[in-house]
């Protein structure tokens, strides 16, 4: 069955605390996007970048309180890194060994991170001011790649000495999908009935991949998954209709 967004969000919002009998026609509906950076260590994410845009559902408790529901996609910017351990033993196909040369092996790695998250929140005014501080919960479906690209032959130092027996190729996209929790606060300005500007500290889970080939520990290539969490401070744009 086909779920709309108006469904989705009165499903966000339900889960935000709101009684069940809630009409449509009370809600207020918006959109935002924008972007920011990751805070703190980025570790295998080679870039600080992200952007994200969301449908948003809002519903007044008062004058100066409300509740919120959105739904947000979210991707983090990726750029290639080169890992090749240069320098450090490793294995060949057949299991000889050999140093790891520049020359003849390089390891080429980008982490992608795009999802869709669910979020239930709590707004209130500050003072009677256009400031609000906000905070909530989300559930946030990540979905993790990793794309490899490059070769690894051990004990060669000069690509006039490649041959079959000592090259591994790396050409691989291993991903993983996962749910976790997250959270967030921040403060939003109300320049006008239908125009704000926010700013959101996220933090949300999930489990990066990551390819080991045969070259790096003498076993069969397999991909480990870690838990991870990231933080990001958001500045988005938004528009009621």
């Amino acid at each position: 069955m086909k779920v709309s967004l108006k469904h989705t969000a009165l499903l966000a919002l339900m889960a935000a605390g709101l009684p069940l009998g809630l009409q449509a026609q009370e809600l207020h509906y918006g959109v935002k996007f924008g972007g920011g950076a990751v805070v703190g260590a980025i570790g295998a994410q080679a870039s600080r970048a992200t952007m994200n845009a969301a449908f948003i559902a809002e519903y007044a408790l008062g004058k100066d309180k409300e509740v919120f529901g959105e739904v947000n996609y979210r991707v983090f910017r990726s750029v290639d890194r080169d890992v090749t351990p240069v320098g450090q033993l490793g294995y060949t196909p057949t299991n000889t060994t050999g140093l790891i040369y520049a020359a003849t092996s390089v390891d080429i790695r980008k982490d992608n991170l795009e999802g869709y998250s669910l979020s239930a929140g709590y707004r209130q005014q500050i003072a009677g001011s256009i400031f609000w501080w906000q905070a909530g919960l989300s559930l946030n479906n990540m979905n993790s790649q990793q794309e490899v690209t490059g070769q690894l032959v051990p004990g060669v130092a000069l690509p006039s000495g490649v041959t079959n027996a000592n090259h591994e190729g790396l050409n691989y996209t291993p991903g993983k999908t996962s749910l976790r929790p997250g959270l967030f606060i921040g403060a939003q300005a109300k320049i006008s009935p239908n125009f704000f500007v926010e700013t959101n500290l996220n933090g949300l889970g999930y489990q990066w991949v990551n390819y080991v080939p045969h070259a790096y520990t003498g076993q069969a290539s397999y991909v480990e998954t870690t838990n991870k969490f990231k933080v990001s401070l958001d500045v988005n744009v938004g528009f009621r209709f």
